[in-house]
């Protein structure tokens, strides 16, 4: 089962000039939601994006998202819902369903 929505990223890690992927055009990376509590790496759930267009000047970007595994909570994929993505501790980006 595929949810997939659109979403739109605000990337907290530095960008190199001329890549307008920071992660490129798809990856996978846990995230943790708005809604989950300090201890959200016991229950994290990571999450597939598909960038829909490059990086902005703002470091915005339009992306879709999907959950990684078929059993994931896709009822969390709500407008409105936000999200952080993480590589490790880093929080790379923070995100919003649209």
């Amino acid at each position: 089962m595929t949810h997939e929505v659109n979403a739109r990223l605000t990337w907290r890690i530095r960008r190199q000039a001329g890549i307008p992927y920071p992660r490129g055009e798809q990856f996978a990376t846990p995230a943790r939601f708005d809604h989950q509590g300090d201890d959200w790496a016991s229950d994290a759930w990571s999450v597939v994006v598909r960038a829909s267009a490059p990086v902005a000047s703002d470091s915005s970007q339009p992306v879709r998202v999907r959950f990684l595994m078929d059993n994931a909570p896709h009822d969390w994929l709500v407008s409105g819902r936000k999200f952080e993505l993480y590589e490790g501790r880093l929080v790379l980006a923070e995100g919003v369903i649209e």
